[in-house]
């Protein structure tokens, strides 16, 4: 729209005005255009084979509070592999998909939003497996000519006699989302070949480009070391380029995952056959250059699914195998030689170690999937830290329904190189301020700051609404940690700036100072059934801040039971068969404190 009216502009008014209203433009519109702040701040997951049935689990992973908080849906879409989304600047749901169907945030198909995909491939995946089954396979990009307007690009198969793929070629395609003013989509552009070739599939991770507006596709060929890239700008997507580096080896990549460094300088790719490949990325002219070898199938461990993902720092690589987790520094000369087991599973099911997808999630963290079938999640709570310092904790979420894979989600606040040669677009990474919290264990007026600032600040400073701390009531540190001086509710700013501008973002902190844990509404803990015969479930609306303990005590007030719910879990399921029949309180009770209570009643 901008390129249209800008077109008519130079049509009517001479070089002079036109330069001057071209400049205006960029400097207003823009950097607004380009730059995003909450595009993944909400998480859709979970799959059903009943997913046509509603009813069928959805979970959805909510960043946009302190403290991530869970909802389960019924979405009636699967996510078996496949998992693309995209939300509002805002942080709201916008568009989601599994590779089959496109859906808007209200859960209901966009405009001609069926049937996504070539037809052999959809009845193939999504109406016999309930959902498209490459994993990383698909990813919905603004498009830089009207970012009202997105593209969502995937993979899919084309029936067709091949040699090597036994009936059927793989290919790249996309489908064009456009909306009105009312924010109502349509599907314009439907399932557009890309290119139809031996491809790797899966491992589909867009870099934005040095200009800060356009994005950069990497797509691997099979069993070869080539590697097309191509570019999306404002006149669609088109091949850049091909390039032959790194080893020839044969790729299973519809199971095994790339990984893009948050600033856009490292592509990793893994698979069991290769092992791990990794290259420097240039944003400006689109080339992999700098090849590295982390080590074979044989060299680290033999798994064919696998979770990969870098720390917000772009300096720590997680591959996660089966049940051991890597730490590599990318930094190191010898990427091999920095390998470090971070993490191992232990656990009743061994599936639940089985790494689906990993993920750098909006609140700094990096959250692992687990087996197909598995209900718990794995997270590094300090990824931008060496070794074992990471804090990387088993099942740290137990979820109420499987789920397999989370969205492919770009760095969508990526901007540009400022003062590159591509830097044309007249954009400047003006910082966007952005932090989390969380209390001491241990000290509960003690509270720990964690940055998740965007576009390049370089100096930070901290206000903790706490005079009587004296000069620690300010910080230029950008991790600090601050001791407040009593209880109460402190509004805490944090003011992030570069050369470009300035931003601050505050949150108010609400510290009672006796312990770091508060007791929980009526609203955020269920029990059910009730009454009960066996199975009982214990569902709560955000996870455990720390690890807590179930007593049921009879109508005599002797405790009959006890059961232990560790840090992190949503969802708890207890078999009571061993209990009589009779009335029992029960009292949930974490940190010393007493975090909920209620009564259940057990029957025959």
């Amino acid at each position: 729209m901008i390129l249209k009216i800008m077109q008519r502009l130079y049509l009517v008014l001479n070089p002079v005005a036109m330069r001057l209203i071209y400049l205006l433009l960029v400097a207003l519109v823009l950097p607004l255009c380009a730059f995003t702040q909450k595009q993944d701040f909400i998480w859709y997951t979970g799959y059903d084979w009943n997913f046509q049935v509603s009813g069928s689990n959805n979970i959805e992973m909510n960043f946009n509070s302190n403290k991530i908080s869970f909802e389960y849906l019924d979405l009636k879409m699967s996510f078996e592999d496949t998992n693309a989304s995209i939300c509002t600047n805002e942080g709201d749901m916008l568009i989601y998909s599994n590779g089959c169907t496109i859906y808007r945030g209200t859960g209901t198909p966009i405009l001609d939003g069926n049937y996504i995909n070539d037809d052999y491939a959809y009845q193939e995946y999504c109406v016999n497996q309930g959902g498209y089954r490459v994993v990383d396979g698909s990813v919905i990009l603004p498009d830089p000519a009207d970012i009202s307007n997105y593209y969502f690009i995937y993979y899919g198969v084309k029936y067709q006699y091949h040699p090597v793929y036994f009936g059927y070629i793989p290919r790249l395609a996309y489908t064009k989302i456009v909306s009105d003013s009312q924010s109502n989509f349509a599907v314009t552009v439907k399932d557009e070949p890309i290119i139809e070739d031996t491809l790797s599939g899966g491992q589909l991770k867009p870099i934005r480009h040095a200009n800060g507006r356009d994005w950069w596709l990497i797509v691997p060929r099979y069993k070869v070391n080539q590697y097309f890239i191509y570019l999306l700008d404002p006149s669609g997507i088109h091949l850049a380029h091909t390039q032959a580096i790194g080893p020839e080896t044969n790729y299973q990549t519809v199971i095994s995952q790339a990984a893009v460094s948050p600033d856009g300088s490292k592509y990793c790719r893994y698979s069991a056959p290769g092992g791990l490949l990794v290259f420097d990325f240039d944003r400006c002219a689109g080339i992999l250059n700098n090849f590295r070898y982390g080590g074979s199938a044989v060299d680290i461990f033999n798994c064919n699914g696998n979770g990969l993902a870098i720390s917000s720092n772009s300096r720590y690589l997680y591959l996660a195998l089966c049940d051991s987790l890597f730490q590599f520094d990318l930094t190191a000369q010898d990427l091999f030689a920095s390998r470090q087991v971070v993490q191992t599973y232990f656990g009743p099911d061994e599936l639940e170690g089985i790494m689906g997808s990993a993920q750098l999630a909006p609140d700094g963290r990096i959250y692992l999937g687990t087996g197909n079938g598995t209900l718990t999640t794995h997270i590094i709570h300090q990824p931008d830290e060496p070794g074992l310092a990471c804090n990387a904790e088993n099942s740290a979420i137990i979820f109420d329904t499987p789920k397999w894979t989370y969205p492919n989600l770009p760095n969508f606040r990526l901007g540009p190189i400022d003062g590159s040669v591509c830097d044309s677009l007249g954009l400047d990474n003006i910082p966007w301020a952005h932090w989390r919290w969380q209390s001491d264990t241990v000290s509960a007026l003690t509270a720990w700051f964690r940055d998740l600032s965007a576009y390049e600040p370089d100096t930070w400073q901290w206000n903790f609404d706490d005079p009587a701390s004296g000069s620690a009531n300010e910080s230029t540190d950008r991790n600090p940690v601050h001791q407040f001086s009593g209880p109460g509710t402190y509004h805490v700013c944090l003011t992030v700036s570069n050369v470009h501008g300035t931003d601050t973002f505050c949150r108010d902190l609400l510290l009672n100072g006796v312990a770091t844990v508060a007791p929980l509404s009526s609203d955020e803990v269920i029990t059910r059934p009730n009454p009960v015969q066996s199975d009982w479930e214990i569902l709560l609306k955000t996870p455990l801040a720390v690890s807590a303990t179930m007593i049921l005590y009879d109508i005599s007030g002797r405790q009959a039971a006890k059961y232990t719910l560790p840090r992190g879990t949503v969802t708890q399921r207890i078999i009571l068969d061993d209990l009589p029949a009779g009335l029992y309180a029960w009292v949930l009770e974490g940190a010393g404190v007493r975090l909920a209570q209620g009564k259940v009643v057990k029957v025959e």
